[in-house]
């Protein structure tokens, strides 16, 4: 068989498999817009930056009123596009001297459409070092579950920058919680803010946990102990009291 015949029957079988070969853009990210607020006073944080993970060199920061609009990751090339709308988990980085979280934009795997993701209000906590007390006596503080990502930690495995990311957001969702049932600054549509807020942030959490229970190693010894930690965590995140 010659290499032109070879090449067309290649070609038609990739055609009948959904596979397009295509020179075109394609968007390795999307575009993601939204406003950061400070977690104490629920007011606009500006000078926050905020890029995609894998592409930090291309950040922008948020405005005096804490809006932010990051451009889309694309890049034109030749592709073998398969047919359907696999989703990908993209990491957004939120940063500046006195913090720095992660959240998961979901968007189109190698999709040749812009997507945009918009995150709506991202609550920014500027004192990540405060940790806060969780809602029930039988959830674990964030400085225990910071032990279990240890070297001899029974999450030592999974992927340490999700890690970092899903404890802060955990122990933000905690201080939201403490803040909507302490009615701080009790004006009702304050209090009802702090609830949606919580809300939206424990969802958050519970997308960031389940990404990370999926970069874990799990084996015959540890798998019991580690469906626990995030058994418990889904709780917490899905069962919010007020």
């Amino acid at each position: 068989m010659n290499a032109s015949r070879y090449t067309s029957i290649v070609l038609l079988l990739l055609l009948l498999a959904g596979c397009v070969p295509t020179i075109s853009k394609v968007y390795q990210a999307p575009k993601v817009i939204g406003q950061v607020i400070e977690l104490e006073t629920l007011k606009p944080i500006a000078g926050v930056n905020v890029a995609h993970v894998r592409n930090t060199a291309q950040f922008v920061t948020t405005d005096a009123n804490g809006e932010f609009v990051l451009p889309s990751v694309s890049e034109t090339d030749l592709k073998l596009l398969m047919a359907g709308h696999a989703l990908k988990s993209n990491l957004v980085t939120f940063y500046n001297p006195d913090n720095q979280i992660e959240l998961i934009a979901k968007s189109t795997l190698e999709s040749r459409v812009e997507e945009t993701i918009n995150f709506g209000i991202v609550i920014f906590d500027s004192q990540p070092k405060k940790y806060a007390t969780p809602v029930k006596l039988s959830y674990q503080s964030v400085g225990v579950l910071k032990t279990y990502f240890s070297a001899s930690g029974v999450l030592a495995s999974c992927d340490n920058k999700i890690a970092k990311s899903a404890l802060a957001s955990l122990n933000t969702s905690r201080k939201l919680t403490e803040a909507a049932s302490n009615k701080i600054e009790t004006t009702p549509s304050n209090a009802k803010k702090l609830r949606s807020y919580t809300l939206t942030n424990y969802q958050r959490t519970f997308e960031l946990w389940s990404e990370l229970k999926a970069s874990c190693e799990r084996t015959s010894k540890n798998y019991k102990r580690i469906d626990a930690i995030f058994d418990s965590i889904q709780e917490e995140s899905t069962v919010v009291v007020f």
